[in-house]
């Protein structure tokens, strides 16, 4: 274990000793890369070779999120001097209720195709190259149809993210149950539909925040409820883990948290071998894809743009040989990107932005008792969770989940106690 490592699991224990809140971006985070470090360097199942250069910005990049994340503490705890305690939370519901339609007719074409493909002969790796359009899928003659894919992943996909938030506090308050009801049944949809299993853990995830946030007394009722949800949840990844892939569960645990750091060594050294260089448009990329398919559009085009489009897709798109039997794409995390802007700077300066943002949203909904910057936080929890894969704020989907829960948050309602 590295010294770097130490550093990260003393300021993790100060944190939950400080705070005792184990859904705080900075247990989550570290939590994470610390456990993707560890099983890396225990280098089991003939993973690949990696650069130790690799790993020790992993570790410098956690501590820059850290310090970006109690920096915004920080000048918050100065900040806020009130209290609020939100009284209600007004959705537009008008807006909510097509949304919530059009994600229900989404997922239910999606599944009725995948269901299709799967009866034809095919199988969930194949399915999920197709859907997410990566370069290398060998798919043979049957092939999900591009409309579905762009379907699942610029309209029902960042629709649910979207509304799963707003149907986890509906239903911990038990009010529009029907409504949160259809959302968990699009979820399984999804999960059924594209063999997810990610997007089930960050539902779980957020439904323990927000019982945190609301300090529920857990009765013995739903803790057995819990439980039974608990269990479910564990046999549905160990079922999609078994469709997914020929590895046992713990062999495919190792795989998706220790790949990400082979997969970042090898992007880093492409990208300096061919002196790629992205200038910041890789960690704004939602914009910089606007701007490249407007300029398309209308004729105009932007060489350096146009290149970083192509070095986005690039990690999605190509597979790596991480394990003597097994090539992986896309895990090459948020630091790569980073890196892909800047360098070794760009990863201290965009993680540490990165924790500032969570840091500000985090602790405006627990110090501040803000119910919309939870909302906000419960979507984070996929930007923190879902950042060993990439960088989840520079994703289109994850970009359009962010505006439509905007949208749907109509006002919040606030009674001010002064302390």
């Amino acid at each position: 274990m590295t010294f770097w490592l130490i550093l990260i699991l003393l300021v993790t224990i100060a944190d939950w000793l400080v705070y005792r809140n184990l859904f705080s971006p900075i247990i989550m985070f570290n939590s994470l890369f610390m456990l993707i470090v560890f099983l890396a360097i225990q280098r089991r199942y003939g993973i690949g070779a990696f650069d130790n250069k690799a790993v020790f910005l992993i570790e410098i990049g956690v501590l820059c999120f850290d310090i970006g994340v109690s920096l915004a503490r920080l000048i918050l705890r100065n900040i806020i001097r009130v209290k609020k305690y939100p009284t209600n939370l007004v959705f537009r519901w008008k807006f909510i209720i097509p949304l919530m339609m059009i994600v229900t007719l989404g997922n239910v074409i999606t599944f009725i195709y995948s269901m299709k493909f799967l009866m034809g002969g095919g199988n969930y790796i194949q399915l999920r190259n197709s859907l997410l359009g990566y370069g290398d899928s060998t798919l043979g003659t049957s092939t999900i149809n591009p409309i579905i894919g762009v379907m699942s992943s610029y309209i029902s996909g960042p629709g649910l993210y979207a509304l799963l938030p707003i149907a986890i506090l509906l239903f911990v308050k038990r009010e529009h149950i029907f409504f949160s009801g259809l959302i968990f049944f699009d979820l399984i949809l999804n999960i059924l539909a594209t063999g997810s299993r990610i997007i089930l853990v960050y539902t779980v995830i957020q439904f323990f925040v927000v019982m945190f946030y609301e300090k529920i007394y857990i009765s013995k009722r739903i803790k057995r409820t819990g439980f039974v949800i608990i269990i479910v949840s564990f046999v549905a990844l160990v079922v999609l883990s078994n469709l997914r892939s020929s590895n046992s569960l713990f062999r495919s645990f190792y795989a998706y948290f220790s790949a990400p750091v082979v997969l970042l060594s090898y992007w880093m050294n492409y990208v300096d071998n061919f002196n790629i260089q992205s200038y910041g448009l890789s960690f704004f990329y939602p914009f910089t894809w606007l701007i490249n398919a407007g300029g398309n559009l209308i004729g105009l085009s932007s060489e350096i743009v146009k290149n970083v489009v192509e070095w986005q897709s690039l990690p999605q798109d190509i597979w790596i040989k991480v394990f003597p039997m097994q090539s992986m794409n896309s895990f090459s995390t948020l630091f790569y990107f980073f890196y892909e802007d800047f360098r070794t700077i760009g990863v201290y300066i965009g993680s540490f932005i990165f924790g500032s943002v969570s840091g500000i949203v985090f602790y405006k909904a627990f110090l501040g008792k803000s119910t919309r910057y939870l909302s906000l936080y419960l979507l984070g929890v996929k930007a923190l969770v879902g950042s060993f894969m990439i960088w989840q704020l520079g994703s289109t989907s994850f970009f359009l989940s962010l505006i439509l829960l905007l949208i749907c948050i109509k006002k919040e309602t606030l009674e001010d106690i002064y302390e």
